[in-house]
């Protein structure tokens, strides 16, 4: 529901939005030009409310795209955080990435919290990871959350075109994750031909045990396997073939 006031500096009736109406944006059951005009009138009291799921106002506006949404926030005293633009970059929003790194969410570069450069590679977005790179935010340290790097992610669901951009603005083809993986272990255990291509073009090292072992895991993609031996030392080629 809407809660209507009189702002007393003004005195213009404001709106402020309780968690039902903040639920409502979450899942859209309105227009988006109403969704517009309601987040309009907010003050900075509204801004700072949480739905059920614990989610501001904000964090709706921006995950969702709804950019003249979130700009009208930020003026009125939202709060930006390191979760917001992390998620923001999740779901792809370039248009409301490059808001919230305007109205100061640069400060989070390199703050040792989950690095958003990650998670811009899930959905593949080279946009956002140009603006993200542009603003000071790391290509190669690993998401802390997930431990792992932006290459990793976008090696694993098979982005070439991220891939490619992050291994000519630095990314450290090599660095391992986590468990101990590199990029081209992923690429390879996912069947993705271009992105191992692209790799080991890049200088991925193709005679890491655990990579050439994890051909089998190509399960018919015998181009992958042809990629791998054609990049592997030839001692290391006749302990594969052999094991």
């Amino acid at each position: 529901m809407k809660k209507e006031r009189c702002d007393a500096a003004s005195g213009v009736e404001s709106i402020e939005l309780d968690a039902t109406v903040v639920a409502t944006i979450r899942f859209k059951a309105v227009p988006p030009q109403l969704l517009e005009v309601d987040i309009a009138l907010c003050d900075a009291a509204a801004a700072g409310q949480v739905d059920m799921y614990n989610s501001t106002p904000l964090f709706v506006a921006a995950t969702g795209g709804c950019t003249g949404a979130v700009d009208t926030l930020l003026k009125h005293g939202a709060e930006i955080s390191c979760s917001v633009l992390y998620e923001t970059c999740h779901y792809g929003q370039a248009e409301a990435v490059a808001i919230l790194l305007d109205h100061g969410a640069k400060v989070f570069a390199n703050t040792g919290q989950q690095n958003p450069m990650c998670a811009a590679a899930r959905p593949g977005s080279v946009k956002i990871l140009e603006l993200l790179h542009e603003c000071g935010f790391d290509i190669n340290p690993s998401d802390q959350g997930m431990i792992s790097t932006p290459l990793h992610e976008a090696s694993e669901i098979g982005y070439v075109a991220v891939v490619e951009w992050l291994l000519t603005h630095g990314a450290n083809v090599d660095a391992t994750d986590g468990a101990g993986k590199t990029s081209l272990h992923h690429a390879v255990n996912r069947r993705h031909s271009d992105v191992v291509t692209s790799l080991l073009d890049h200088g991925a090292q193709a005679d890491i045990q655990d990579t050439v072992r994890s051909y089998r895991a190509s399960r018919g993609k015998y181009d992958i396997v042809q990629l791998l031996l054609a990049n592997v030392s030839n001692t290391q080629r006749n302990l594969t073939v052999t094991s």
